[in-house]
């Protein structure tokens, strides 16, 4: 099986990714939560009838929790934390990414970058969509509807500028076909940077609950990305 899976650009970011999940051989009766020990980093639905919707379950529920970049630079907030891998997006590089659940139920991709001029976090948004569009467009990635939010995140006291395009989307290929709800913040920096932060949950059998899941990812998990403290002046721009 091909899944193309948001975290490039929320949805705009769905780059191929080989992947075949295996779905549990004995499951619960439908309504019935998964057996705890089932839940895992590669299937976090576990034996639950529905694994795609117990995921999304926890994604809504779970408390936040957070992981590093691979360089411990960044403190990365997730929901759910500890069923999130950190994996390598094909053919683009990026500073962090992380799957939840080998079905790819969500995604994460955190995008460091240098620019030129002023790097408030509009700008750094319009540049990050422009780059992002066509090989998007490309792979089968369809953009629905989408807008602005102009929040500002508060760390240590200081409140800094932070703005999010919500947006929903779909990727549509002779290999696949999934709705996604998806979102991309982008952050206040170090000067001459942008950070970028994409997320996309799948929202093809349960959107209504997908939305929820994305707009708690926009609400609480976002605002708390921050670079780690130790830091006094930007870290080098690396990839993995």
């Amino acid at each position: 099986m091909v899944r193309l899976l948001a975290a490039h650009l929320g949805l705009m970011t769905l780059i191929a990714v080989t992947g075949c999940a295996s779905q549990p051989v004995n499951v619960k009766p439908p309504g019935l939560p998964p057996t705890p020990k089932s839940v895992t980093l590669h299937n976090p639905g576990g034996d639950a009838a529905d694994p795609e919707l117990a995921a999304l379950e926890r994604l809504a529920a779970q408390p936040l929790g957070w992981k590093r970049d691979r360089f411990d630079t960044l403190r990365v907030p997730l929901i759910d934390w500890s069923h999130w891998a950190r994996v390598k997006i094909f053919g683009q590089p990026s500073r962090a990414a992380y799957q939840y659940g080998d079905d790819h139920i969500g995604v994460i991709g955190l995008f460091y970058t240098p620019i030129e001029g002023a790097n408030d976090p509009d700008r750094c948004l319009q540049k990050f969509i422009e780059k992002a569009t066509p090989p998007a467009e490309a792979y089968g990635v369809r953009i629905g509807e989408s807008h602005l939010i102009h929040v500002d995140q508060k760390i240590d006291g200081e409140r800094r500028p932070m703005v999010i395009k919500v947006l929903d989307g779909a990727v549509e290929s002779l290999m696949d076909s999934n709705d996604y709800a998806g979102a991309v913040a982008s952050f206040q920096s170090w000067p001459g940077t942008c950070l970028i932060e994409a997320f996309a949950v799948v929202a093809t059998h349960h959107r209504e609950l997908a939305m929820k899941v994305r707009d708690r990812w926009v609400t609480e998990s976002a605002p708390g990305i921050r670079w780690e403290k130790a830091l006094t002046e930007a870290p080098p721009i690396q990839d993995r």
